[in-house]
């Protein structure tokens, strides 16, 4: 499936890119680079999807260093955001989604 991807990617980037441009075919030209670039940004909510919760994990223990008299309750945050993790993803994958398509 990633062959295939990288197939069509690299057709479009290597050939019908420079055949647009030698053509004067501006409104292809565009398609093709609007749809090279809204498909990098869904990779990478995709990727910032798969280490949310890990940086979650990892702001967790920030945070417990910054106070250490609320150390006590890192297991009660952690199950918390276990029990949450669906729910976590969900609204992860529309902010992250949502602020990708607006710096697009």
């Amino acid at each position: 499936m990633v062959g295939l991807f990288l197939l069509m990617f690299g057709f479009l980037t290597y050939y019908v890119v420079p055949v647009a441009l030698l053509n004067e075919k501006f409104g292809v030209f565009f398609f093709v680079m609007n749809f090279i670039l809204t498909s990098l940004s869904i990779g990478m909510v995709m990727l910032a999807v798969i280490s949310m919760h890990s940086f979650q994990k990892a702001i967790l223990r920030c945070l417990l260093v910054c106070r250490r008299s609320d150390r006590k309750l890192a297991p009660i945050i952690e199950n918390r955001l276990d029990a949450g993790r669906g729910r976590n993803t969900q609204i992860g994958i529309m902010i992250t989604a949502s602020i990708a398509f607006l710096i697009i």
